[in-house]
């Protein structure tokens, strides 16, 4: 499975709605639970970030990830860091 289609499915259970049959969940799902829904939440956010590193090949994307701390995110410093 392909990460967007991961991300696909936790949104729509973020949504309320079965991803395989397109129901609407009721309101005793599990899914709807707001600590169940937190996590998803979270999860989707931490698939994203991680997509968005991986698709950051270019100089102008790896530029832009140095300024924001993302790319060298638990990398030692350099001499050229200090």
């Amino acid at each position: 499975m392909k990460r967007f289609e991961a991300i696909d499915i936790i949104k729509k259970l973020l949504d309320g709605v079965n991803p395989v049959t397109g129901q609407v969940l009721g309101r005793n799902h599990v899914c709807c639970e707001p600590e169940v829904m937190r996590a998803l939440h979270s999860a989707v956010m931490a698939m994203e970030a991680g997509a968005s590193r991986e698709d950051a090949p270019s100089d102008i994307d790896a530029k832009w990830y140095r300024r924001n701390g993302s790319l060298n995110a638990g990398r030692p410093w350099t001499e050229k860091d200090s």
